[in-house]
């Protein structure tokens, strides 16, 4: 039976306050959902992607704290892997302000909305890998690897050919 750990971090000292251990099942418990990407929403709350293979979908689960207890809901579910070529998800993201997900495999980007259907990707040429995602009121933001820097780009609706600029 796999666990998923959240560790909570002092901001003095830099030093482990909390080490929490919870599970996530969609059913059976040998079926438990193990995490790899996760975003902090705020104290108490925070989304995680999970990928069945299997089922050939991305689960996000919705995980809320209060005191030592967690609930989990399943919020969304894609229809599908997003991208035939197994890379691995390497950014994962949760929008408040305009209530979608944004899922980065190397130089592809997803865009998911409340609802779990695919609103749009974005493929960009920058010859380098997505280290991670964040979102900021009307932006997302995209770490590169190798050289680091960080690109930025507003979330209006624009066409798919959308430009992410440094």
């Amino acid at each position: 039976m796999r666990s998923n750990e959240l560790l909570q971090i002092d901001k003095k000292d830099m030093q482990v306050k909390r080490i929490w251990t919870f599970a996530v099942s969609n059913g059976k418990r040998e079926n438990n959902r193990y995490f790899l990407n996760a975003d902090v929403i705020d104290d108490n709350t925070m989304l995680a992607l999970f990928h069945s293979k299997s089922k050939h979908r991305f689960e996000i689960w919705k995980i809320t704290r209060t005191g030592n207890s967690f609930k989990v809901k399943e919020a969304a579910t894609t229809d599908g892997d997003l991208i035939s070529n197994s890379s691995q998800v390497q950014g994962f993201t949760y929008n408040v302000a305009h209530k979608c997900y944004y899922i980065a495999f190397n130089d592809y980007l997803f865009k998911i909305d409340a609802k779990s259907n695919l609103v749009n990707y974005y493929h960009f040429n920058a010859k380098r890998e997505v280290e991670g995602l964040a979102s900021y009121k009307s932006k997302i933001y995209i770490a590169m690897n190798k050289r680091a820097e960080v690109f930025d780009s507003n979330m209006a609706k624009q066409p798919q050919e959308q430009a992410l600029k440094k």
